[in-house]
């Protein structure tokens, strides 16, 4: 990639400004310099928005907790729980005894507290705040008979039932009422968030360790132009610094939930990699899952380290 050493302007010209590239545009401009074109995909799109509501990459740690992840699958969108029910899925409450498995977490920061130790209910609290959960009623309409589920902003005394149409006084069924929570916006679609939380976790540990040194984005769509690639998608792409041979160190991923990498996503992303190594780019790949890779899965992985790459 041969840059301009710099500007050119106008004799007369006594002040020049530059704006810089959205990240987004600079990354696919540096797949167009190797041949390839790089474009945002829609999980890619999905997985920057979350990222965005939980207030950046650092706050996504809350998703290391294991009984996090589980409280948002466990239950579908349409779906009501307790305040409870949920906070004994977040600690993993083991079901003969009744006490949380924690004891892994309980060092996380996820934000400010007072207590010294970090508990379900600190991250139950914390997903509320971030509009993973919303809280509201379960109630039955009386002319239906039928149950449904009322977000706070919503209750007032008279309602109408979205099942039946009539509107009815709810009044009488809120006596010793719990609240019941629902997940909300991204987090309340059917499709996983379409697997974007294992990728801000990776995200968020790449983060942790290169510091304000990267820049990255998240899931692109990858075609050739004139590289020898087959179509393929990068769950996120990541740009360093340039190191000691003024090579910018640059990371492509995969990243599954409980999905199997598969000789598919191995040989694709290893292609992409190969295009970069030509010059001026030292390439990685990063295989990442939130459940334990398989004997098989490491074999496969490793297939995309040749003998001189590190």
């Amino acid at each position: 990639m041969a840059l301009p050493l710099s500007p050119i302007t106008g004799l007369t010209r006594s002040d020049l400004t530059l704006h810089a590239l959205p990240t987004r545009e600079l990354i696919a401009r540096i797949f167009e310099a190797f041949g390839m074109k790089a474009e945002a995909s829609q999980p890619g799109l999905i997985a920057s928005r979350l990222i965005k509501q939980m207030g950046g990459l650092q706050r996504c740690r809350v998703f290391k907790i294991a009984g996090v992840r589980d409280s948002i699958d466990k239950y579908g969108s349409l779906d009501s729980f307790t305040k409870s029910g949920a906070i004994q899925i977040i600690g993993q409450n083991d079901p003969a005894t009744g006490r949380p498995n924690f004891a892994n977490f309980e060092g996380l920061f996820i934000e400010q507290r007072k207590a010294p130790k970090l508990k379900p209910e600190h991250a139950f609290a914390f997903l509320l705040r971030n509009r993973v959960f919303r809280p509201g009623l379960k109630l039955k309409c009386i002319h239906c008979q039928l149950d449904y589920w009322l977000a706070l902003d919503d209750i007032a005394t008279e309602v109408t039932c979205e099942l039946c149409g009539n509107a009815f006084n709810i009044t009488a069924q809120l006596h010793d009422r719990d609240w019941a929570y629902r997940r909300s916006g991204l987090f309340g679609r059917e499709d996983h968030q379409q697997g974007s939380i294992p990728v801000a976790i990776t995200l968020q540990q790449l983060d942790t360790m290169l510091s304000t040194e990267m820049i990255y984005t998240t899931a692109m769509n990858i075609s050739p132009v004139s590289a020898d690639i087959a179509p393929c998608e990068t769950d996120f792409v990541v740009v360093g610094q340039p190191n000691y041979e003024r090579r910018v160190p640059l990371a492509i991923g995969e990243c599954k939930a409980k999905g199997e990498i598969t000789e598919g996503d191995v040989r694709n992303l290893t292609k992409v990699a190969d295009a970069f190594r030509r010059m001026r780019i030292q390439p990685f790949i990063v295989f990442a899952k939130t459940a334990s890779f398989t004997p098989e899965e490491t074999v496969r992985c490793q297939t995309a380290q040749d003998q001189y790459g590190l």
